[in-house]
């Protein structure tokens, strides 16, 4: 072999490597579920948003516990959308309103997942 054979197949190899290993560490292309999916869907189909802003530290704690399930939720950054965040009421952030009623502003992840479950019935994985 000569010297840029070799150096193509180092690269290629080099590439194969880079794509497994952020595969495995990302989920980069995975079509697993993840462990919200269905309880993301439910707060969907109960009509379900949530209101943040790209900046909250609290918002960003509750879509990291989301995960790749925030993709199923309604989320409108007010940030971009300030006078439709007023006119529902999102004045605190993270809020979350079910329907036209059922306000919930989430502080604490654990205790805003639990709260948005008992106020839709959509059930939290285990």
């Amino acid at each position: 072999m000569d010297k840029q054979n070799i150096a193509t197949l180092t690269f290629v190899a080099v590439i194969i490597f880079l794509v497994i290993f952020f595969d495995a560490k990302y989920n980069i292309g995975s079509t697993k579920p993840n462990l919200y999916d269905d309880f993301a869907k439910c707060l969907t189909e109960k009509n379900a948003v949530m209101y943040g802003l790209y900046y909250c530290s609290h918002c960003q704690e509750q879509k990291a516990t989301l995960g790749d399930s925030m993709r199923f939720v309604k989320y409108v950054e007010c940030t971009e959308n300030s006078q439709y965040c007023i006119d529902r009421g999102a004045n605190e952030f993270p809020t979350w309103i079910i329907g036209t009623s059922t306000k919930v502003i989430g502080f604490e992840k654990d205790k805003t997942m639990k709260e948005l479950s008992d106020a839709t019935g959509c059930v939290l994985p285990q």
